[in-house]
């Protein structure tokens, strides 16, 4: 079964300064695949107040996509992944996380905070990659949609020879 993991940006102050902030031109990670039983995409995010899916039609019009990688999971491991999103849909939103990050970014690291109820959307996408064995060395609640799209290029073809455990390349994206 495929999944698609992508990175967006919207025309919303607030896209506009995560894009400066983590030296992209997206601010928003997602996931997508294919209804078996329909014809159509669906997007599973963290935005606009919870985890949410959402029709790839509706999305797509209120956001731009800049980039997609595709990957592929056994059977077993797509039951597993989309029971996840069904359990954790409709958890609300953590905009204070994103304040953490900026904080902590800001202070070089000296400021550091625990995680909070809720999920942005890059912590959304690195708890389901990080069920799927993809290693990513900063605490999911840390994570910015730069640092999922760096560590999917590095692993996206590799996820049956995953070990779980972080190395130097996927900490080395100078986020």
């Amino acid at each position: 079964m495929k999944i698609i993991i992508g990175a967006s940006k919207n025309n919303k102050i607030g896209s506009k300064a995560i894009q400066w902030w983590i030296k992209a031109n997206y601010s928003h990670c997602y996931v997508r695949w294919a209804l078996s039983s329909q014809v159509k995409d669906i997007v599973y995010q963290a935005a606009n107040g919870m985890v949410h899916f959402i029709s790839l039609e509706n999305f797509k019009l209120k956001n731009e996509i800049i980039e997609e990688i595709e990957m592929e999971l056994t059977q077993e491991q797509f039951k597993k992944f989309s029971s996840k999103c069904i359990d954790l849909a409709g958890i609300l939103y953590s905009t204070i996380e994103l304040l953490q990050i900026l904080i902590c970014d800001l202070s070089g690291g000296k400021i550091k905070f625990g995680d909070q109820p809720g999920y942005i959307c890059s912590e959304l996408i690195c708890d389901l990659l990080s069920d799927l064995g993809i290693p990513f060395c900063k605490p999911k609640y840390m994570m910015n949609p730069k640092d999922i799209m760096h560590c999917l290029h590095i692993y996206k073809n590799n996820l049956s020879k995953l070990s779980g455990t972080p190395n130097s390349s996927t900490c080395n994206n100078n986020t």
